[in-house]
C-alpha cells in the first residue's frame, strides 16, 4: 500500500482489517503467521454486521517482506564478539 498515491490511500467508507494471529513467545523468528480463510471470512461477516451497508470492508492476512540485516557486535572490552564469554 506504500506505493499508492496518498489520495488513493484515503477512501471514505473503506475499512481494511489486517489480521495478525497471536504467536507464542517461543515460536520461530522466521515464521510468518497467517490465519485461515474461514477465520478471515468470519471476521469480515462480523464487521459487516456492525457497519453501514455502504461500507467497503476488506479483511486479509498481512504481507510480509523479507529483510536482511548485517551488523557487527563487540564486547564492552573492545574485543570482537566471537572472543567474548558470558
Amino acid at each position: 500500500m506504500a506505493d499508492l498515491d496518498p489520495a488513493q490511500r484515503l477512501r471514505p467508507g473503506a475499512l481494511l482489517i489486517v489480521v495478525i494471529p497471536y504467536q507464542e513467545r517461543d515460536s520461530a523468528v522466521h515464521m510468518q503467521p497467517l490465519v485461515d480463510r474461514l477465520l478471515l471470512q468470519e471476521i469480515q461477516a462480523y464487521a459487516r454486521s456492525l457497519a453501514s451497508p455502504f461500507a467497503r470492508i476488506e479483511v486479509r492476512n498481512p504481507e510480509y517482506e523479507q529483510i536482511q540485516i548485517r551488523c557487527a557486535v563487540t564486547c564492552n572490552t573492545g574485543r570482537p564478539a566471537i572472543n567474548c564469554r558470558r
